[in-house]
């Protein structure tokens, strides 16, 4: 292999909101807050040269108006690898669910 995906990155809405979950999320998965802007944030595993970063930053307002659509144009979805389907079902339980965040299709999948 002569290169791997180093970092994706999202554009939001709204940072705050997305900084609070993000945080959560990626912090439960094991990754750590890397770098910190007023419109930027970005998670990783510190010092690490492998491994892909997640990163999102505000998106500016004539775009942020028309919202996020998975059918549009882009990114479709971003899937995260989980070492078993008991460690997808308690992120959905302790996490997702009491979060109150909408998952696709009926709940976690394969």
């Amino acid at each position: 292999m002569k290169g791997q995906i180093y970092h994706v990155e999202v554009n939001v809405s709204n940072f705050a909101k997305s900084v609070n979950f993000y945080e959560e999320f990626l912090t439960w998965l094991g990754y750590q807050r890397i770098y910190t802007h007023k419109i930027a944030a970005g998670w990783g595993i510190k010092g690490a040269t492998l491994g892909t970063n997640f990163w999102i930053i505000q998106s500016h307002t004539r775009y942020a108006e028309h919202g996020y659509h998975r059918k549009r144009v882009g990114v479709n979805h971003i899937a995260f690898h989980a070492d078993s389907r008991k460690t997808v079902d308690k992120f959905y339980n302790d996490v997702l669910l009491p979060n109150k965040v909408p998952v696709l299709y009926g709940g976690p999948k394969e």
